[in-house]
C-alpha cells in the first residue's frame, strides 16, 4: 500500500510533536528517536548484588548515549538488602564523568533514601540512609543538674524545664567606701594607708613593627614596538604526495610568508565502499530486514518519549528556561516524560512532580535529590512569577549526633554574696544561700546595733552592757 503524504499536528504552545498521514492516522513510521523495530520509551541501567557490593555490566558511556538518543534512563536495582525487591530510581545527574540515580522509599514504616552512582572509570557505588523526621530532634533539654538558690529558709530549684523567678530582698544602702588616691611615692592609698601597690603597671613588651610604606611611583613608559605587516610571498604547487612547505622572508617590520602546497591525488580509480556511503550520509540506509514501527501509544509519525526543559543560571544569578510554562504543561498533558536539566555541566536532572493549570495560569515543580558526598535536594519551580531553584542538604539519622543528657553552659552564672562568689554552669548541682535582708536604717538609728528580735533582724539600743552605755 502506498505511503500517504504526512502533515503536522501541533498543540498550543508546542512545536510539532509528531506527524500523521493526511486523511487519517494509518501508515507506518520509519523510526522513533532514530530506532527501528521494537521501541522502548525508557532505558534501564540494571544493578544487582547488595548496597555494600553492587554489580552491573553497563557503563557510563551507554547511559549518556541512551539519554542523548531521547530515552529516559532509569536504574533498576535488585539488591539483597531489600529482600530482592526491585527499586526503580530516576536519573538525577548524567555526564561523562559520572551518572547518579536516586529515590526515596519506605519499608515497615521507616523512610529511606537510596542512591546508585557509577563514574567514568566504571566504579559502582550504592548508599542508603534513613531519612530524618522533624520529631527526631528535641526542641528543649531539661538540665539534670539543677541550680538551687536558698534565701533564708526558702530554697528555689531551677533546671530549665520551666521559667522561674527568684526574688532577692533589697539589702539596703551600704555606707560610702574610701576613694583610692595616688601618693607621692606612686602607690595607691586608701585614706592615709599605703597599700604598697604601684599605680603604674609594669612595662609591656615591645610593640609589633609598623605597616609597610606606600608603593613608589611608576617608571616612565617604554618606546612603542614595531607592528609587523605580514604579506604573502610566493605560492608554489608541489607534486601530489609531497609535504607542504612554509618559509619566512623580508624584514621584521615587513615579513613575507612563502608557501608550497602539494597537488591532490588523482581520483580516477576511487573505490566506493559501504563505510564510505554511511560516513557520507551520516546514517545507515534501511534494509529489507528492518521492521518499521507502526504506532507508539497510539501515535504515528516522529514520536518523542522524553521532553527536556533546559534551565540556565546567568552570571547575575537570574534564572531562565528554554520552554514556556504552557509548553511544559502541554507536554505533560500529552503523556511525555518531562524533566528539567541544568545547562552547565555536570547536569542536574530532576523529574516533573507537580503541574497545574487554570485558565491562562500555569505552575510547575521539578523535584529530586542528588548525592555527591552529601545528598542535596533540588526543587526547580515556576508559579508564573519566575523561576526559582531551591537546594538544601538532606539530613539523615546518621547525621544527627548523640544527644547528651546534660549540657554544660559555656557562659556561667556567678553569684557574689559579700566576699564569696559561687559559679554555676549546669555541669553540677549547686546551692546558693542568700541571708535574709537587714532592716533599713536612718541617722536616727546611729549608735544602735543589729539584733535578732522575734526571728528577724532589727536595729535596737542596749541601755547597759557591763556598765557601758550604747
Amino acid at each position: 500500500m502506498a505511503q500517504k503524504p504526512l502533515r503536522s499536528i501541533t498543540f498550543p504552545g508546542l512545536s510539532d510533536v509528531y506527524t500523521v498521514p493526511e486523511g487519517g492516522s494509518g501508515g507506518n513510521i520509519s523510526s522513533v528517536n532514530g530506532q527501528t523495530g521494537a521501541v522502548k520509551t525508557s532505558w534501564y541501567f540494571e544493578v544487582t548484588g547488595s548496597v555494600a557490593s553492587p554489580t552491573t555490566t553497563q557503563t557510563v558511556e551507554q547511559i549518556v548515549a541512551a539519554q542523548a538518543a531521547g530515552f529516559a534512563p532509569i536504574c533498576k536495582a535488585v539488591l539483597s538488602d531489600f529482600n530482592g525487591l526491585p527499586a526503580t530510581l530516576p536519573a538525577l545527574l548524567i555526564s561523562n564523568m559520572a551518572c547518579v540515580f536516586g529515590g526515596i522509599g519506605s519499608i515497615s514504616g521507616d523512610t529511606f533514601y537510596l542512591t546508585v552512582m557509577i563514574d567514568g572509570a566504571g566504579n559502582l557505588t550504592a548508599k542508603t540512609d534513613d531519612v530524618a523526621a522533624k520529631g527526631d530532634i528535641p526542641k528543649a533539654l531539661k538540665n539534670p543538674n539543677a541550680l538551687n538558690i536558698k534565701i533564708g529558709n526558702t530554697t528555689t530549684s531551677y533546671d530549665g524545664s520551666a521559667a522561674k523567678t527568684v526574688e532577692i530582698p533589697d539589702g539596703g544602702t551600704g555606707k560610702d567606701g574610701i576613694t583610692p588616691t595616688i601618693g607621692e611615692n606612686g602607690n595607691w592609698y586608701l585614706g592615709d594607708e599605703d597599700t604598697g601597690k604601684p599605680s603604674r603597671g609594669a612595662t609591656g613588651p615591645q610593640g609589633a613593627p609598623g605597616p609597610q610604606g606606600e608603593t613608589g611611583p611608576h617608571g616612565p613608559q617604554g618606546p612603542a614596538g614595531v607592528t609587523p605587516d605580514i604579506k604573502i610571498g610566493t605560492v608554489t604547487t608541489l607534486p601530489a604526495g609531497s609535504a607542504a612547505t612554509a618559509s619566512m622572508g623580508g624584514t621584521a617590520a615587513q615579513p613575507t610568508l612563502n608557501l608550497g602546497i602539494p597537488k591532490g591525488a588523482n581520483g580516477d580509480n576511487a573505490n566506493v565502499t559501504k563505510d564510505a556511503v554511511v560516513g557520507a550520509l551520516g546514517f545507515t540506509p534501511i534494509g529489507a530486514d528492518d521492521v518499521p514501527v507502526k504506532k507508539v501509544n497510539g501515535a504515528t509519525g516522529e514520536v518523542k518519549s522524553t521532553f527536556y526543559v533546559t534551565i540556565t543560571i546567568a552570571e547575575d544569578e537570574s534564572i531562565s528556561a528554554d520552554k514556556t510554562l504552557e509548553e511544559i504543561y502541554t507536554a505533560y498533558e500529552k503523556g511525555y516524560a518531562v524533566y528539567a536539566k541544568t545547562a552547565d555541566s555536570p547536569q542536574i536532572i530532576v523529574p516533573l512532580t507537580i503541574a497545574v493549570h487554570s485558565g491562562n495560569d500555569y505552575a510547575v515543580v521539578f523535584n529530586g535529590a542528588v548525592t555527591f558526598g552529601d545528598t542535596t535536594e533540588y526543587a526547580i519551580s515556576n508559579d508564573g512569577s519566575g523561576w526559582t531553584i531551591y537546594a538544601k542538604d538532606i539530613a539523615f539519622k546518621d547525621n544527627i549526633p548523640t544527644i547528651p543528657t546534660a549540657l554544660k553552659n559555656p557562659y556561667s552564672l556567678n553569684i557574689k554574696i559579700g566576699d564569696t562568689t559561687t559559679s554555676y554552669d549546669g555541669s553540677a548541682a549547686k546551692t546558693v544561700e542568700i541571708p535574709n535582708g537587714v532592716p533599713s536604717v536612718t541617722t536616727a538609728d546611729n549608735g544602735k546595733i543589729l539584733r535578732v528580735v522575734n526571728g528577724a533582724w532589727a536595729a535596737v539600743e542596749i541601755a547597759n552592757a557591763n556598765g557601758g552605755s550604747f
